[in-house]
């Protein structure tokens, strides 16, 4: 069964993420940024198949 308040959620901090990356100048962590904004996204496909 979906859970849709896990998946929105997930969306939350996929968005937090996002405004971290474009703030952020660091090359290291913008890196470790967009490695956390696909495993947020991996999460929310994960979650639709449940």
């Amino acid at each position: 069964m979906i859970d849709w308040n896990k998946i929105k959620k997930h969306e939350e901090t996929l968005k937090k993420y996002k405004e971290k990356l474009d703030i952020e100048k660091d090359f290291k962590k913008r890196e470790k940024i967009k490695l956390k904004i696909k495993i947020e996204e991996l999460k929310v496909k994960i979650e639709k198949l449940n």
